[in-house]
């Protein structure tokens, strides 16, 4: 992992857990997180990084999106966003995917629809990764706690919708 730091944004580089050699093979940038506080102020900081560094994936947290809000205001035309958006001020999460993975939207159990978050399962040569991204308010910390917990126990089984990307 690296820490750094692009004007208003704090950002760390996660690396796959996919050997060197795939990750070279497949073509794969960097995998990314950064808590970005608003999305909407910060526009041309994050298309300067994603233009600069060009990350295979890209994990937003406190987007501060509204569903009105086109993922094309924020995005290069090369990539797509899996987004939660809620339904008030703050919060909010989202993963950027380079169109050319393979991936799949993992969706959340129904009882589980009101927690901030976002996963896919990305295809890299024979290997899947599961990519969660989840936003916990401060002021939540027990219940979101026994939430999450319930979503990763029983991620194996959600439902998912195949999308691919050629």
């Amino acid at each position: 992992m690296l820490w750094g730091h692009c004007r208003r944004l704090i950002i760390l580089l996660l690396y796959p857990f996919v050997n060197r050699a795939s990750r070279t093979e497949a073509g794969l940038g960097p995998w990314v997180l950064a808590n970005v506080r608003s999305v909407n102020n910060k526009i041309e900081d994050i298309l300067l990084f994603m233009d600069t560094y060009r990350p295979s994936v890209f994990c937003l947290i406190e987007t501060w999106l509204l569903k009105e809000y086109p993922s094309s205001m924020f995005l290069p035309s090369d990539y797509v966003a899996i987004r939660w958006d809620r339904k008030t001020k703050g919060g909010g999460v989202a993963l950027v995917l380079k169109k050319t993975l393979n991936f799949k939207i993992i969706l959340p159990p129904a009882g589980l629809n009101n927690i901030e978050i976002c996963c896919v399962d990305i295809k890299i040569n024979k290997e899947t990764q599961r990519i969660i991204a989840y936003y916990r308010p401060v002021d939540t910390m027990t219940k979101h706690s026994s939430m999450l917990k319930i979503a990763f126990d029983v991620c194996s089984t959600c439902a998912t919708l195949k999308i691919q990307y050629v």
